[in-house]
């Protein structure tokens, strides 16, 4: 059997990815297969094209995610739940790996629709973003991250009147009046009383510094793109795990609880 080419890949991992666009359509077992299939299939892409190493560090850390996803949904024996929310999961699965085949061939922004110039450009920025957390005392940080965390749910009491959500601010306002703060001299208003008995924010950022640095911008990343923080580190930490079957091993400062 001929070796496959750099085009013959690309043609796999599109006509992969149609099926994972209409995954409803299908039975869960081969929409699972498929996924497995598409994290080893990014990073081949890239290998063929000699797109790798190109990438940045935090790009690369963003494929190998991928390719921990990919691992994630395989081991799942049904989607399960609402269908709605895990279409959202495996779009976002697709438009990933759709963003690293666009690396590969630019020129073709017709045939990889599922990504966009607005990752791109957070992908770029995203530097920037964690040298601005980096750059603040940890108390800010943890007030950064539990002002983008999503709000706890308010206790029911009978005929309670609707209260709308709070605003969440962007990751990038919530940096900027961090930083101004604290140049300063202000000190971060506390946490609700849960986040102050169990330490949360606080603990995020002790987690958040253990992974590697690529991670930890990658992290910021989904952060910024709206991702719950406290889950987007869990699924750091998952993802760097996962990885470890397959042979990518990944140095990082993990707790016991996660490397035993």
């Amino acid at each position: 059997m001929p070796e496959p080419t750099p085009a013959s890949l690309l043609t796999d991992l599109r006509n992969s990815l149609d099926v994972l666009l209409t995954w409803d359509s299908y039975p869960w077992p081969d929409v699972a297969l498929i996924a497995r299939r598409v994290g080893p299939l990014v990073l081949d892409v890239m290998a063929s094209h000699g797109v790798w190493d190109q990438l940045t560090p935090h790009d690369q850390a963003a494929a190998h995610w991928t390719m921990a996803d990919s691992r994630r949904i395989h081991q799942r024996w049904s989607p399960g739940g609402d269908a709605s929310t895990y279409g959202k999961t495996l779009y976002r699965f697709t438009a990933e790996a759709a963003y690293f085949a666009l690396k590969c061939v630019p020129t073709q922004t017709e045939r990889w629709p599922e990504t966009s110039s607005a990752r791109a450009v957070l992908g770029q920025s995203a530097v920037f973003l964690w040298h601005a957390y980096e750059g603040l005392p940890e108390p800010w940080q943890a007030c950064v991250l539990r002002q983008l965390a999503p709000p706890e749910p308010p206790p029911l009491r009978p005929r309670q009147p609707h209260v709308p959500e709070p605003v969440r601010p962007t990751l990038k306002a919530a940096l900027a009046l961090a930083a101004a703060k604290s140049e300063r001299g202000k000190e971060p208003p506390a946490g609700p009383p849960s986040d102050q008995r169990t330490g949360g924010s606080t603990a995020l950022v002790s987690r958040l510094a253990r992974l590697p640095e690529a991670w930890r911008v990658e992290a910021l990343r989904r952060i910024a793109e709206g991702d719950d923080p406290a889950q987007a580190v869990s699924d750091a930490a998952q993802a760097i795990n996962l990885l470890r079957p397959v042979g990518i091993l990944i140095g990082w400062n993990a707790p016991d609880s996660l490397t035993g």
